[in-house]
Parts: structure tokens; C-alpha cells; sequence
């Protein structure tokens, strides 16, 4: 089984990356939520939080979280929890990506800042949607399979 630890090892590696990467682009294009300038953002009638929290929360933080939820639910793929987590992640993926399509509406970047980009949509998908949730995932996905490895390993030393 070496071949499946140096697997988590590189997956978890990869998505650690990537997770950073998506974490700081989202906080350079969401920095004019998080510099003070507190406004409330209306996420429904009954709850409205500063901008700040609904853009890393609502917006950064879930995004990652349901990357790492699908993760951790594809080795139990068979199972009943991991469809009810499936459709969590849906439900926490939709409301990331709506959440950052609102908030980053508009002119939401320096054109210095992604010259090598075509549009801002390329930038704000490649460098924060996917790199959030894919990092999400790959972290997931290696913790999954160190977890089982780990739970398999501790039930055969019991025996």
C-alpha cells in the first residue's frame, strides 16, 4: 500500500495549494468587503451579516467546505450518508457561487492585476472557484483515504 500513502500525500499537497491559492486570490478580489468598510449585505429579510463575514463565509469558506465534504463522501459513495452529503454539497456550492457572483458583480479587479487573462470571469474561475473547491476536495479526498487507512490498520491490531 505505499503506492496508495504516496497518493494521499501528493493529493493532499495539491489541494493544499490550490486551497491557499483560491484563499488569497479571493481575498485580493474581495478586499473592498474586508477593509473596513462594514455594510450589512442582505442575505435574506431576517439575516443580514457584515459584508465581510458573508464574503469569507458565505462565499470563500463554503465554496472550500463543499470541495472538502465531496471528498471526504466519494469513498462511502455507496452508502445513504454520502448522497445525503452529496446534496449538501450542492446546496453549499450553489449558494458559494451565487454568493461570489453578487458580491464580485461588476468591475471587481485592476486590469493589472490579471493582464494575462482574457476576462475578469476567466481569473475569478480559474484562480477562486476552482482552486477553492478542487483544493477543498483533494484535501477531502487524501483525508478520507488516511482515515480509512488509519481505521483499517487500528481494527487489524485489535484482532
Amino acid at each position: 500500500m505505499k503506492n496508495k500513502t504516496e497518493i494521499t500525500a501528493v493529493s493532499a499537497f495539491v489541494g493544499a495549494v490550490l486551497s491557499i491559492i483560491g484563499y488569497q486570490s479571493g481575498i485580493t478580489l474581495g478586499r473592498r468587503f474586508l477593509n473596513g468598510q462594514q455594510q450589512n449585505w442582505t442575505l435574506a429579510p431576517y439575516f443580514t451579516p457584515s459584508t465581510a463575514i458573508a464574503y469569507l463565509w458565505f462565499a470563500v469558506f463554503l465554496l472550500w467546505g463543499s470541495g472538502l465534504v465531496a471528498g471526504l463522501a466519494l469513498p462511502i459513495y455507496r452508502q445513504r450518508r454520502s448522497v445525503l452529503m452529496f446534496f449538501g454539497v450542492i446546496a453549499g456550492t450553489a449558494l458559494a457561487f451565487n454568493t461570489f457572483d453578487w458580491m464580485l458583480a461588476g468591475p471587481i479587479y485592476d486590469a493589472s492585476q490579471v493582464s494575462s487573462y482574457s476576462t475578469a470571469w476567466d481569473f475569478y474561475f480559474t484562480h477562486i472557484i476552482l482552486a477553492l473547491w478542487i483544493g477543498g476536495f483533494l484535501v477531502g479526498l487524501a483525508g478520507a483515504f488516511f482515515w480509512q487507512d488509519g481505521s483499517v490498520k487500528a481494527r487489524k491490531s485489535r484482532n
